[in-house]
């Protein structure tokens, strides 16, 4: 998951901008239920980039990702 600022995105090509790395996340493909996890750093963020890579295939030919929440602080 990596995250990427309002003030680190400039431009409108997302390739482009200063996209913060949080690492990656392992999911449990037999849990139908909510998986959590937590961005220890806190990032100030606006954008948020999943990348499903071929280090994370599993048996068939898809990924699949049904939600994302977003919980935080709200910065004005």
């Amino acid at each position: 998951i990596s995250t990427c600022s309002s003030a680190n995105a400039m431009g409108t090509d997302p390739t482009s901008w200063s996209w913060e790395d949080h690492g990656s996340f392992t999911f449990n493909i037999n849990n139908d239920n909510g998986q959590g996890y937590r961005l220890i750093s806190n990032p100030t963020t606006r954008y948020i980039k999943v990348y499903f890579g071929k280090e994370h295939k599993g048996n068939g030919s898809y990924a699949m990702l049904s939600e994302i929440d977003d919980y935080g602080v709200e910065i004005e």
